[in-house]
């Protein structure tokens, strides 16, 4: 095992106003031709979840942190973000996140469409109603806000990052490196956190008390009692008081918890992408970019075209859309219709022109409800996935809509 030595762990933990210090400094890089690479990159790592940031155009952005008491403030010429940290687990202040939208607003001459909010939790917990005070329905309706777990800049930073610093920036690849590994050691996904915690799921069962095909619901819902536990205001001893011992013995069971749920989520998401792209190319070509499929824990996509455009405003391209298969329903019963989808994102390179092809007024090529496995997509062996993947992908409907696709853009 590698010898372990993070800087930040050293020096006893980052509060939340470190994080957001670290954040903005990484989104205030610019590289020698004065471009705002990774601001652009998070705001394309954004628009994966949700496609409004996408058309977001980065010109001469304003990076602060803790200015108005706002956690990180990006103002522009034609929008403005707000991002909120909640990564300590800090509640809602009174109508907090209404505060932030006014102060915007009396920033500059930014309104209700151009104004946009990213919640960064811990885990995924959404922020309050008076929080939002008037402006929730609003912003929910207007899809300017995303609710981003804390956990995803983990890979955000390692594969849209990390890869992509110039040779010469040796400080910041050396921070980048070090934040990666403090928030995996935050997350307990160090390779020696999961060796020291991992347990067979029967021994989770035998724990916890319930079958094998309840345990990762029970365990969602345990390591959510556990956080319940663990807020400062909890009482953890009988006169009220919280003993290290105690707060350690928590920390610990949360932790097998937690690598056991990641192991069964990065499990699936390896034999849904790796299934899907063999039968794909199988089907219609071998289509793929070195990025194989797109996912995090929004709806898994997968690139019909080996062309992809960058803006400034985000990656423009076609791509094989799932929708309501997300992590947080892979092992319990989903209520939403499963449906595949078919996008012509962005403005540039050819997309102006395969939309006019095709007769569209919007990003949506096709879309077409599928019929829904008899079990939870996750719970399914490869064989059972292998053979309800390959269902789906040779319907007629969906063969028909990336053949007009492939044919338009041919015709380009």
């Amino acid at each position: 095992m590698p010898y372990n030595l993070n800087v930040i762990d050293e020096l006893h933990h980052a509060n939340e106003n470190a994080h957001s210090r670290i954040l903005c400094k990484l989104l205030q890089y610019q590289d020698v031709n004065n471009q705002y690479t990774i601001l652009k990159s998070f705001i394309r790592f954004v628009s994966l979840m949700n496609s409004s940031f996408g058309s977001i155009e980065i010109n001469e952005p304003i990076i602060t942190q803790e200015e108005k008491r706002i956690d990180l403030w990006i103002r522009d010429k034609d929008y403005a973000i707000i991002i909120e940290n909640k990564v300590e687990g800090a509640g809602d202040q009174e109508r907090q996140i209404e505060r932030y939208i006014e102060k915007t607003k009396e920033y500059s001459e930014y309104n209700d469409n151009n104004i946009y909010v990213i919640y960064l939790p811990a885990n995924n917990h959404l922020p309050s109603d008076q929080s939002w005070g008037k402006y929730k329905d609003k912003y929910i309706e207007n899809n300017n806000f995303v609710n981003l777990s804390f956990q995803n800049i983990i890979p955000w930073l390692k594969d849209e990052v990390l890869p992509y610093c110039p040779i010469r920036e040796e400080i910041l690849v050396s921070g980048i490196r070090q934040y990666i590994d403090y928030l995996e050691g935050f997350y307990n996904l160090r390779l020696s956190q999961k060796d020291t915690y991992h347990i067979e799921s029967n021994e989770i069962c035998k724990i916890i008390g319930c079958q094998e095909s309840d345990l990762f619901l029970q365990v969602t819902k345990t390591i959510e009692e556990i956080d319940i536990l663990m807020d400062p205001k909890a009482s953890c001893t009988k006169d009220g008081t919280e003993t290290e011992k105690e707060l350690q013995n928590l920390k610990v069971a949360k932790s097998v918890l937690e690598v056991y749920r990641n192991e069964q989520i990065d499990g699936f998401i390896k034999r849904f992408g790796d299934l899907s792209k063999a039968i794909l190319s199988q089907l219609y070509g071998d289509i793929w970019r070195d990025k194989e499929y797109i996912r995090r824990d929004s709806d898994p996509c997968f690139l019909l075209y080996p062309e992809t455009w960058e803006t400034a405003a985000g990656t423009n391209n076609v791509h094989l859309e799932w929708k309501n298969v997300s992590v947080n329903n892979l092992f319990i019963t989903n209520e939403l219709p499963y449906k595949i989808e078919i996008h012509a994102e962005g403005k540039i390179g050819k997309i102006p022109q395969l939309k006019e092809s095709l007769g569209l007024t919007q990003r949506k090529v096709f879309s077409q409800e599928v019929d829904k496995p008899k079990a939870n997509l996750g719970c399914m062996s490869i064989e059972e996935l292998r053979s309800y993947l390959t269902g789906i992908y040779k319907k007629e409907e969906v063969r028909k809509a990336i053949a007009s696709v492939y044919e338009a853009l041919q015709k380009i």
